[in-house]
């Protein structure tokens, strides 16, 4: 019982800290709050600090205008980029989210659940596209698969909840981060599956 969950809420801000980048700069706070820490989800903002109208006629459209739309050619580019980050094991966050966002895609990695048994997810929302990635036991691999599971989603157009696309965004990850063919060479032709082998395979292909 003490696992269950009893109660939930959302993410707020209190007039102190809207505050604190002063009135002039207030949008830039909202900007932070909307567009880098809650880009997805709800999030509860007091908005009548200084002038609630000029937030949502002015700061609203401002910002909205600040997220491109998902434009698809741009994302594939992305994905290459993505690849080359999979042996960047501590800075390569920040780097992704930016590339993905200049194509219309906010990726957001939310902490886990317990006992939710979900590892990721995607929807589109207003003609941007949101992907989710938990940090489920803090694997590098589990994170990299999920995510390109995800893309495989988002390249295919079945995004939310689906059921029929499941196992080709598994085998679309999957080749994405090791490519079918050099993984059947390596199995038939190494000796020993030793770490030193496996590691010698990774870096042949760059991950």
């Amino acid at each position: 019982a003490q696992d269950d969950i009893v109660g939930v809420s959302v993410p707020a801000t209190e007039h102190s800290v809207m505050c604190m980048g002063s009135e002039e700069n207030e949008i830039d706070t909202f900007r932070r709050l909307i567009c880098e820490l809650y880009p997805a989800g709800v999030v509860s903002i007091v908005s009548d600090t200084w002038d609630f109208w000029r937030v949502i006629t002015e700061f609203s459209q401002t910002l909205k205008a600040e997220i491109p739309l998902f434009d698809k050619n741009k994302f594939v580019d992305c994905i290459d980029f993505a690849l080359n980050l999979t042996k960047n094991n501590g800075a390569f966050l920040p780097e992704l989210k930016t590339s993905f966002k200049n194509a219309g895609v906010n990726l957001v990695v939310l902490p886990n659940l317990k006992n939710s048994g979900i590892n990721g997810a995607t929807k589109k929302v207003n003609g941007r596209v949101l992907i989710f990635v938990n940090d489920r036991r803090h694997y590098e691999d589990t994170f990299w698969f999920t995510l390109f599971h995800e893309i495989g989603h988002v390249i295919s157009g079945s995004l939310g909840v689906t059921t029929d696309k499941e196992s080709y965004a598994d085998e679309y990850a999957r080749n994405m981060l090791i490519p079918e063919e050099r993984y059947i060479d390596f199995i038939l032709h190494c000796s020993s599956f030793s770490e030193k082998n496996i590691r010698k395979f990774a870096d042949s292909i760059d991950r």
